[in-house]
């Protein structure tokens, strides 16, 4: 099964629409971890997601890093 963003008010749903504000429809996840409990891979992968490399790759797919995205 493929998910199909559709527009919404005409507006195509890109990742540079959500930033900008102009697409609203968007939803924020997030990773959660114990503090103090996180494994030293945890603490690669949260790493290597904020890095330039993760950040590209995440972009690549979609996907707008904390930070990037437009809050209301």
């Amino acid at each position: 099964m493929r998910l199909v963003p559709l527009n919404f008010d005409s507006v195509a749903p890109t990742p540079e629409n959500v930033e900008n504000g102009r697409y609203p429809l968007w939803m924020e996840f997030g990773l959660t971890y114990k503090s103090g409990a996180l494994t030293a891979a945890g603490a690669e992968f949260l790493a290597f997601i904020n890095s330039a490399d993760g950040v590209r790759i995440l972009r690549q797919y979609g996907v707008l890093p904390l930070g990037n995205s437009r809050r209301p």
